[in-house]
């Protein structure tokens, strides 16, 4: 019975701790969060900002990347797709040509045929995108999607000369997508 009062006080100041921190734990949940959503939106303002440059650079093809996006996600939400898959396509189309960056505007901008070597430069443009974009993290999936867009389905396209069922889905959407905005514009 003497050491009851002691034994209770240390009883108290224990869940007084476990109180104490259970709410120190749910203030550092809520820091979390607002810094993945503050991360989250300056994902999308560089993503904004490299489409802006992009499109400088042609006024050609100013608003296809979001054309494209805009078509990518109406093929992927006819197809049942879901919301993240929609969400990471429509991301990869905004950032499809980001490696047109490297290519000179004397041969971006040629309203002529391109010379072999040309060609072959304007190529690139995917491999130096998908090597910008798989450095950080957050952008890999995106470089996977992007890497693959100029495949054809009977293994003719490049970079790998994938075909069929080899191109994944978010990349035949991209295709579809971005061959019906070059046709139609």
């Amino acid at each position: 019975e003497r050491d009851l009062p002691r034994y209770l006080t240390a009883q108290i100041y224990r869940l007084f701790e476990f109180f104490e921190s259970s709410h120190q734990l749910e203030n550092q949940k809520k820091q979390i969060q607002f810094m993945e959503e503050e991360k989250a939106k300056h994902y999308q303002e560089l993503i904004e900002m490299l489409v802006g440059v992009i499109e400088q650079r042609d006024a050609y093809t100013a608003g296809h990347t979001r054309r494209v996006a805009d078509y990518c996600v109406a093929i992927a939400q006819k197809l049942g797709l879901g919301e993240a898959s929609v969400s990471t396509l429509r991301e990869a189309a905004i950032l499809h040509d980001i490696g047109k960056v490297i290519i000179p505007d004397s041969i971006l901008l040629k309203p002529g045929r391109l010379s072999f070597k040309e060609y072959e430069l304007i190529k690139a443009h995917l491999s130096v995108g998908y090597q910008i974009l798989s450095r950080i993290d957050y952008y890999k999936p995106l470089a996977e999607i992007i890497k693959h867009h100029h495949e054809k389905f009977d293994g003719t396209g490049y970079p790998e000369g994938k075909k069929g069922d080899e191109i994944p889905l978010l990349s035949h959407i991209m295709i579809v997508a971005d061959a019906f905005d070059a046709m139609t514009t």
